[in-house]
């Protein structure tokens, strides 16, 4: 990029003042930067000549709530770029984000979980930074913290469709984290989310729904988790929502149907499958589809446990 002089000046004097020691003026410099992070040579000066900067804005996180706000909103325009968000987990945002995370008086509760989900989204090192693997005593605390606050105002959703309404995001952040194998065992072996995913996979909430859906299909990843998939019970949960036609959102369903694909590549799946109706609730499915692309899958799925099915089947022996 060509940095235009004069105009990079400003904005480098600018972000000079997210640091003064006067919150009106950091108030106001950080409600000018939000201005321009969505300017590609603005940011590209930042990661080329002012990364620092960076630095201040995880700062101000920790800030007063009306700073910290416009902060979280700077970092989360500013995730889209790959460069920023190593930047941000350098400069230990997790930890920032973090600071009063989990608890009934954070106001910003559904911005910082936002920025968390954006740089989660593609980046190793801001999972390894949330999962805290640097520290074997606490690997997981940030994500543990996180699912008790979310299925805590989950309980209270019958009751109040607005509970969740901040907590909420926690669902595809936990999707993002596991996507790695640490964040898998974590919600197999120590999370009591494994125990709510049934619910979570039918809620009226598209994004928990969604992120449920996302958790599921990372889970089913690796065969070696299928047994405690089934015995989780969620194959049977998405099938029996897939076949009474209640999935609405075709991304969902789409991700749903691959957990299925994916769920009929193991011993224990086919199993599953042969054993639970599963085979005919699939058939069931199928015949509802209209998506071509869910439409393929599913066709691909019931056609490999069909042939699977023959391979076991031996043979009558000539007379």
């Amino acid at each position: 990029f060509f940095f235009a002089p004069f105009l990079m000046e400003e904005w480098g004097e600018l972000l000079g003042f997210l640091t003064d020691g006067r919150s009106d003026v950091r108030k106001i410099a950080v409600q000018n930067v939000i201005n321009y992070t969505q300017s590609e040579p603005h940011l590209a000066y930042v990661e080329v000549e002012k990364p620092e900067s960076i630095k201040h804005l995880c700062n101000l996180l920790c800030d007063e709530d009306s700073i910290a706000g416009d902060a979280a909103q700077a970092l989360i325009n500013m995730s889209a770029k790959a460069p920023l968000v190593k930047l941000m987990v350098q400069y230990n945002v997790v930890d920032r984000v973090m600071d009063k995370m989990g608890s009934k008086a954070c106001p910003l509760a559904e911005l910082k979980l936002v920025l968390l989900c954006n740089i989660t989204g593609g980046d190793e090192g801001a999972v390894q930074s949330f999962l805290q693997t640097h520290d074997e005593d606490l690997t997981g605390m940030h994500m543990a913290r996180l699912v008790g606050w979310f299925l805590g105002t989950f309980k209270k959703f019958e009751e109040d469709k607005g509970a969740i309404k901040h907590t909420r995001w926690v669902m595809p952040l936990v999707a993002n984290i596991t996507i790695n194998n640490d964040g898998q065992e974590i919600v197999l072996e120590e999370s009591p989310l494994l125990i709510m995913l049934p619910k979570l996979l039918q809620c009226p909430d598209a994004i928990v729904r969604s992120g449920a859906a996302r958790i599921l299909k990372n889970l089913i990843i690796q065969l070696s988790n299928h047994q405690r998939v089934i015995d989780a019970d969620l194959p049977h949960t998405v099938l029996q929502w897939l076949e009474e036609g209640k999935e609405t959102n075709e991304d969902i369903k789409r991700t749903m149907v691959e957990s299925m694909v994916l769920f009929g590549r193991s011993t224990e799946g086919v199993a599953f499958f042969d054993g639970s109706g599963g085979k005919k609730s699939l058939q069931s499915v199928l015949e509802k589809e209209t998506n071509p692309e869910i439409l393929e899958n599913l066709r691909n799925l019931v056609n490999g446990l069909d042939d699977v099915q023959d391979v076991y089947v031996m043979p009558e022996p000539e007379p």
